[in-house]
């Protein structure tokens, strides 16, 4: 089947949980205004980290999943390097905006937003050539469900992209300490804090991966507006990048 009918044929939309105050709830808030992120040097490292990554990938016809697509910029970017994709978002105001925002900047390519729970993906086994997975599994109950799902949805020989909070990061201990102190005041900040409930460090993550069938060839930090002769250090970037394949489908 060609990717695109994949897309229209795939799935149907799975009910999500109740998230009263949990971090669906608190992205759906931030929705109408996440693409602006993306004008700030922290949000913009992000896609040049990513861009770094598949700079020599061929996406082209390819068939990708964004999982925990949020506003969609990840996902358009994508689209915008040939690939055919599906952006999922737990937070249905995310996959709103996702949506509206498309219709908006994309004009060639096929590209579906739709509401789903990464750690319940509503797709069939080895339907996708890539995953990318940005920032989303520090706010997960489960991490090691999350995988297990991607794992199953990515062909062998796929190509996993996924970022993660950086344990040894400088950066992200002070992020720690900063929401510690104005959690006792009772303004805590920053706010996702308080929702981020996962971190790993790069021998820690890499093992994971393993664990789940998959081997990473390229890991680098970023986050926090780098300049560039800090980038790619482990001790200050507060997200890593994996790139990884998958060996096996179980």
């Amino acid at each position: 089947m060609e990717p695109a009918n994949q897309i229209r044929d795939a799935v149907k939309q799975s009910p999500m949980e109740q998230d009263q105050g949990g971090p669906i709830a608190f992205h759906d808030q931030l929705a109408s205004t996440w693409e602006t992120n993306y004008q700030s040097k922290a949000f913009l490292s992000r896609v040049e980290a990513f861009e770094g990554a598949l700079r020599e990938h061929d996406l082209r016809s390819k068939l990708w999943l964004d999982a925990g697509c949020g506003s969609g910029t990840l996902s358009r970017w994508l689209v915008g390097r040939g690939a055919e994709v599906v952006g999922i978002d737990g937070a249905p105001e995310m996959v709103r905006t996702a949506k509206a925002t498309a219709r908006v900047e994309v004009d060639k390519g096929d590209l579906r937003f739709q509401v789903a729970n990464i750690g319940a993906l509503p797709f069939p086994d080895c339907m996708f050539d890539g995953v990318l997975c940005s920032s989303v599994l520090e706010y997960a109950d489960d991490p090691d469900s999350c995988l297990n799902e991607i794992g199953r949805v990515i062909k062998s020989g796929g190509t996993l992209l996924i970022s993660v909070p950086n344990a040894e990061s400088l950066v992200r201990l002070g992020l720690r300490m900063a929401f510690r102190l104005t959690s006792m005041i009772g303004r805590p900040r920053p706010r996702y804090m308080s929702h981020s409930r996962h971190q790993f460090s790069k021998p820690q993550f890499s093992a994971l991966l393993r664990a789940h069938g998959f081997e990473p060839d390229y890991t680098t930090a970023f986050g926090s507006g780098l300049p560039g002769w800090l980038r790619g250090r482990n001790w200050y970037g507060r997200l890593l990048l994996f790139r990884a394949d998958k060996l096996t489908n179980s």
